[in-house]
């Protein structure tokens, strides 16, 4: 995976009250200034964007046109072997717009700027990374907490497009797409 990359995250407003600390002590992107979301495209070529920024900016406002009228909860508790995450509703949703945005920009696998697994795209809020945590006691030990707090309302106002830069562990806001 390359240093340097662009994501494209839908931060998700109404959860802060209930996963702050535990992002803050969990998550490490958190501690960067990146907000509680759904990342929708990981690992997008920083040249590729700048190039074609005007069209996926389009693409992306119209996809938030498609997004933000529904109601959204998170609603499940899991793990995986590299995180723990909370699962939303409506991710047929979710994958639709993420599948709209990869076919009008990476239909050439020659030249795709979506470096990542495209095909099992699985919308979910992190809320443990394994960088410094051992994931089953992790999970073991926040499960009876979220059992009780899920679910979690939420709400979807606008992407958010950030250069990662992993040589210097920097983020940076590049754009806002909003309504």
């Amino acid at each position: 995976m390359p240093k340097e990359y662009i994501s494209i995250i839908l931060p998700l407003y109404g959860l802060d009250e209930y996963l702050n600390s535990d992002q803050y002590m969990y998550n490490f992107y958190y501690k960067l200034g990146v907000p509680i979301h759904i990342t929708f495209i990981y690992n997008m070529d920083v040249n590729e964007y700048n190039r074609k920024k005007k069209d996926i900016k389009k693409v992306l406002k119209d996809i938030l046109k498609l997004l933000s009228d529904l109601k959204y909860k998170l609603v499940s508790f899991n793990k995986l072997p590299k995180m723990v995450y909370l699962d939303p509703n409506h991710t047929d949703v979710f994958r639709l717009a993420h599948n709209i945005f990869l076919k009008r920009f990476d239909q050439d696998p020659n030249k795709q700027i979506y470096k990542s697994f495209h095909s099992d795209y699985k919308p979910h809020v992190t809320v443990v990374t394994s960088h410094k945590h051992n994931l089953k006691k992790t999970y073991k030990l926040l499960k009876p907490k979220y059992d009780k707090l899920l679910p979690l309302k939420f709400t979807i106002k606008k992407f958010w497009v950030l250069h990662i830069d992993k040589n210097k562990n920097d983020t940076q806001l590049v754009d806002v797409i909003s309504l």
